[in-house]
């Protein structure tokens, strides 16, 4: 980077005022960019030679690791975890399923296959209730 370009990045970081932490993310990014150009360069070379697929395997997994590739070739992209059902909704849930209405798999999943759009109605209706009384239970 060029004196002038240093300067403009430090005006920038001033004035959308970056905390600490994005700073040094953002520094760990810069560093890993190069270092990975670097790399990369020097496997285009032969320098670092691929001569067995499990290294030809690892800078794949990297690369698409990087990348965000996995996640988006199984349609989960910029989506995280659900939360944790809360006690409250975990007792709506078994209400559900002694009542018959859900059923549970072998693997302990929740199967909503079945159920009917008044059932489903009803279940989203008793979570979203069950999530209220947890939220004034919080205040």
């Amino acid at each position: 980077m060029s004196m002038a370009e240093n300067i403009k990045q430090s005006i920038k970081k001033r004035k959308e005022g970056l905390s600490s932490e994005a700073e040094l993310r953002e520094l760990i990014n810069v560093a890993s960019s190069k270092a990975l150009k670097q790399f990369i360069q020097r496997l285009d070379t032969g320098e670092i030679p691929i001569d067995n697929i499990s290294d030809f395997i690892r800078v794949i997994g990297a690369y698409k690791e990087i990348n965000g590739i996995s996640d988006v070739m199984e349609g989960q992209q910029g989506q995280g975890q659900l939360p944790e059902l809360n006690m409250k909704a975990d007792k709506v849930i078994e209400d559900h399923i002694q009542e018959g209405k859900l059923k549970k798999t072998e693997d302990e999943r929740i199967d909503v296959m079945d159920m009917s759009s008044e059932d489903m109605a009803e279940l989203i209706r008793q979570l979203d209730i069950a999530q209220n009384r947890e939220n004034e239970g919080a205040y």
